[in-house]
């Protein structure tokens, strides 16, 4: 309760300070236009009440307060920069020293508890303030993010008998968006998935921010390790985006660990977790025949995406020969993008049903599906690509002269 009573409080201290800056120039006002104060039982005389009209008060108090404002805004500026140079000078300083000391921990040249116990030491002796505990988390996901064999255990011990977890919670509480994203990564590398990290990093994974949301899901997931509490996770407060969705399933997919039932994902009834279960079927359980029918149950649903990413997903899982039978079933019903979609990624092969089928497509559909569609046929069939150029439509001599073009350069 203190801990949070205390970040809460160094949160709100630039809300504070704002509310005393609005407020000086109505507390000067106020002492103006009355004959004094009292202050701890001294009563503080206005040596100029009553010898100005109220309107010279007021001018008099927006010169002073502009004044001060000028001032103020002057040396905090001045005071910034000159703490922002010194900061960059010591992050650099004591992150080249904490990688190589880092390194040495990781890479000791002798596998000693002695030698341990002395990188451990040596780090120990720059750890004089907050800062510095910073900057080495810094340095930690610098080298978790470039080695790729796991440390996770070797970094954990690192942080505790250095007793830095506190300002990770510290940070994954702080108003600063960079803190948080930082206490975040030192979580996931770390696999700090305690009870209190989590709840704050589900109650981030509802925030309007795009970059905190991202940030949450990423490591909510890497930390996960029941697929059943990530499937109910998915979409539950939040109506994901198709970015918001990219983000989930790459994070899935970077965690090869975590096994997803993306059966149950396919067979909700919430769009957004249907989404998530094509791109888990077509990516990452590609071997996984159960998925083929719940796929087909989507081909045709009302939801453009979902219909687009179905096809897309059958396509890629089924072989060429039953995927063309589909697409020649269904292609008239289908919505324009749908077919755009299936033209240009679905591979035809030079046999005179697929080329009949191209044929088709290039003299009945819009400029958009010709192009894709003679494309295709432009490399499968010359000679019925060639019958094209001789047609005196201005739309067909458009699209071939395109398609050439493309072809020759």
């Amino acid at each position: 309760m203190f801990f949070l009573t205390k970040t809460y409080l160094k949160n709100h201290v630039k809300y504070l300070l704002f509310l005393m800056a609005i407020s000086f120039p109505l507390i000067i006002f106020l002492f103006l236009t009355n004959p004094g104060v009292i202050i701890f039982g001294y009563f503080i005389e206005n040596p100029i009440y009553q010898k100005f009209p109220v309107w010279a008060v007021v001018i008099f108090v927006f010169i002073i307060f502009s004044l001060a404002s000028f001032i103020m805004f002057f040396v905090i500026n001045l005071f910034l920069t000159s703490l922002r140079k010194r900061s960059d000078r010591q992050s650099k300083r004591l992150q080249g020293l904490f990688l190589r000391l880092i390194i040495s921990y990781l890479y000791p040249v002798e596998q000693s508890i002695d030698e341990e116990y002395k990188t451990i030491a040596r780090i120990k002796k720059f750890l004089y303030n907050g800062f510095s505990k910073k900057e080495l988390l810094i340095s930690i996901t610098k080298v978790a993010e470039n080695i790729n064999t796991d440390f996770s255990y070797q970094f954990k011990n690192l942080v505790l008998k250095l007793k830095l977890d506190g300002i990770v919670k510290s940070m994954l509480y702080s108003a600063n968006l960079s803190d948080k994203v930082l206490a975040m990564h030192i979580i996931y590398y770390l696999d700090l998935g305690n009870v209190g990290y989590l709840k704050r990093i589900m109650k981030y994974s509802e925030s309007n921010n795009f970059a905190l949301r991202t940030e949450s899901y990423i490591t909510l997931i890497r930390l996960m390790k029941d697929e059943s509490q990530l499937v109910e996770f998915i979409g539950k407060k939040y109506n994901l985006s198709m970015l918001d969705i990219n983000v989930i399933v790459n994070a899935i997919l970077n965690n090869p660990m975590l096994k997803i039932d993306f059966i149950k994902l396919l067979s909700s009834d919430k769009t957004r977790k249907i989404l998530i279960g094509l791109l888990m079927a077509q990516y990452k359980y590609r071997d996984n025949s159960r998925s083929i029918i719940l796929i087909l149950n989507q081909l045709d649903n009302e939801n453009l995406m979902v219909k687009r990413l179905a096809w897309d997903a059958y396509l890629s899982l089924v072989p060429e020969k039953e995927g063309f039978d589909l697409i020649r079933e269904h292609y008239h019903e289908l919505d324009h993008n749908v077919k755009l979609m299936i033209i240009k990624h679905f591979d035809f092969y030079n046999n005179k049903p697929e080329i009949d089928f191209l044929d088709e497509i290039i003299l009945s559909e819009p400029a958009s599906i010709k192009i894709e569609a003679m494309k295709k046929m432009f490399k499968l069939n010359m000679k019925t690509f060639i019958k094209y150029v001789e047609i005196e439509d201005p739309v067909m001599v458009s699209v071939c002269s395109e398609v050439i073009d493309i072809n020759i350069n």
